[in-house]
């Protein structure tokens, strides 16, 4: 077997064991014919493969959408969804929110594991940047590449939107919890 079929199976052991634990109890104990999972864009395409050979296996609707980590996290707490896929950890404040809203226990499982990568154009002649070179672009200290030996040329910086896992990782990580320069989201 591959090594992308052992991962791609493991997944799918880990996230079908967890959505049956869900099918079998519910959130509120009682068998459930539905099962509405929302977040990560990074794993909703993944998620969706894996949904839809546990439905083939069982008697049970899921139905799975995207729109950033923060928004699966968000659909949990007002109920509108009953698994969120993020591509972050959970933050204490937030699984003690949903606790304290919902009265529901949060169970993370991990799943897979992602790399984040930065780029620039072959033709800039930057070879490589460290993280407070990054931090200081993401946060609008350095605008041109000049600045970092490269071309004078303004740097076009582009992030994920605000409930992405993505932007949160690289706020918290790479720039030290401070805020992004103005730019566009994708």
């Amino acid at each position: 077997m591959t090594y992308f079929k052992k991962v791609r199976k493991f997944l799918a052991i880990s996230v079908i064991t967890a959505m049956a634990g869900l099918v079998a109890t519910g959130c509120t104990g009682e068998p459930m014919e539905s099962i509405k999972v929302k977040g990560s864009d990074t794993i909703v395409n993944m998620t969706q493969v894996l949904a839809e050979e546990f439905m083939i296996q069982n008697d049970v609707s899921i139905a799975v959408t995207g729109g950033g980590s923060g928004t699966g996290i968000a659909a949990l707490l007002n109920g509108t969804a009953d698994i969120a896929i993020t591509s972050r950890d959970i933050k204490e404040s937030e699984i003690e929110t949903i606790k304290e809203k919902t009265g529901k226990e949060v169970v993370e499982y991990t799943v897979a594991l992602d790399g984040l990568a930065f780029v620039v154009h072959p033709e800039n002649p930057i070879e490589e940047l460290t993280m407070d070179q990054l931090k200081d672009i993401y946060t609008g200290k350095v605008t041109n590449w000049l600045e970092l030996g490269g071309h004078d040329q303004n740097i076009v910086v582009l992030a994920r939107e605000t409930s992405s896992g993505t932007h949160v990782f690289v706020k918290e990580f790479v720039m030290a919890n401070q805020e992004y320069r103005l730019m566009p989201y994708y």
